[in-house]
């Protein structure tokens, strides 16, 4: 840096220092609701994501990190601090596993946005039928902001934390698969999403997740079929949780297979049959429409593409535009000639 540019943010500094000792003298006054100032000093991204948190030691693990590896594999290597007690003061391990989570969402987005803290509502461990324990992740609607690999990356993240802490798989009820199929599809119908799983798809990835994929009410509409379940607090779709299944899990699988691939303690082989599209292949034929095919993203992600670049509804409008009849060609088109001397009034005759 030049010396100039160095004066420069030198000066900076220096008046943001006086800035902050004359808040902290008007705070102490005690005339605002809140005696200490809400807006903590950020002087790069690890700083950032660890003030946006509120974890300490967050800051100057990440830093070691940045210049070893990426983003997404300095979230994964971080799972092992968490749950070892070297970053973050957790006595859970329901604790543990959601402060890497925040902390993994939080630092692939930079800490610019509410995802890590206003889009995981919160983490805890439930019983299956079995006696066993799993995790559940309990997502709301604006991990949105969050991105798809985000998304997916958290779930990742959940995953490799529970492998660590020794906490059986979800292992969930048929029931539970069904509404996971049907809620997402009346999220897709009732606010939208970037890629719609087909059903196929939403029971294949509910059958296969090793952590439970849940969150709050987040619209009015309610599913019709699978209703009141144990396990299910609501009867509305949950939006965090369908973003996190389609547009996270779906639309992402063949870049979160990056990363499975590099880890001992996860083993996601059901990605292969969702990026190549042979889910049921052997039962009731392959998925043609599988999310390979949705290749044009939103995100900053748009390079992760698993094969073609439609979505399914290509094939849909094609079929779309062949019902009802063809009509004639065009050379046989009759048009109405106005009544002469010589032919009859109203008649249709091809054209000349």
């Amino acid at each position: 840096m030049r010396p100039d540019d160095e004066r420069y943010f030198a000066q900076i500094e220096d008046r943001l220092d006086e800035a902050w000792d004359v808040a902290e003298a008007a705070k102490e006054q005690g005339h605002d609701p809140k005696p200490k100032i809400e807006i903590p000093i950020a002087r790069d991204m690890a700083d950032r994501v660890e003030n946006i948190l509120g974890i300490d030691g967050v800051a100057e693990r990440v830093r070691e990190l940045e210049g070893e590896m990426s983003r997404e594999e300095a979230a994964l290597e971080l799972v092992t601090d968490f749950v070892e007690g070297t970053v973050g003061d957790y006595d859970s391990r329901a604790g543990k596993v959601e402060g890497a989570v925040r902390t993994a969402v939080a630092l692939l987005t930079e800490g610019v946005v509410a995802a890590p803290i206003e889009g995981i509502d919160r983490v805890e461990l439930l019983e299956n039928d079995d006696g066993t324990e799993f995790v559940n992740v309990y997502y709301a609607g604006p991990i949105r902001s969050a991105g798809g690999t985000a998304q997916a990356l958290s779930v990742l993240v959940a995953d490799y934390a529970r492998s660590l802490l020794d906490i059986d798989e979800y292992k969930p009820r048929d029931v539970e698969v069904e509404r996971y199929a049907e809620e997402i599809s009346l999220y897709d119908k009732e606010t939208g999403l970037q890629y719609s799983p087909k059903d196929k798809e939403s029971k294949f990835i509910a059958q296969h997740m090793p952590v439970m994929l849940d969150g709050e009410a987040t619209g009015d509409e309610e599913v019709s079929g699978f209703r009141d379940l144990e396990r299910v607090d609501t009867n509305s779709a949950r939006g965090g949780m369908c973003l996190v299944a389609a547009e996270g899990i779906a639309l992402k699988a063949p870049k979160i297979q990056r990363y499975t691939r590099d880890l001992d303690e996860v083993d996601w082989p059901w990605l292969q049959d969702l990026i190549d599209g042979t889910i049921g292949k052997d039962g009731g034929g392959a998925s043609d429409e599988a999310p390979e095919n949705a290749g044009a993203e939103g995100d900053d992600d748009s390079e992760d593409t698993a094969g073609n670049e439609s979505d399914g509804d290509d094939a849909d409008d094609a079929d779309s535009e062949t019902d009802g009849p063809a009509g004639p060609p065009p050379s046989e088109v009759l048009t109405e000639v106005p009544p002469g001397p010589d032919r009859r009034p109203s008649r249709l005759y091809p054209p000349e």
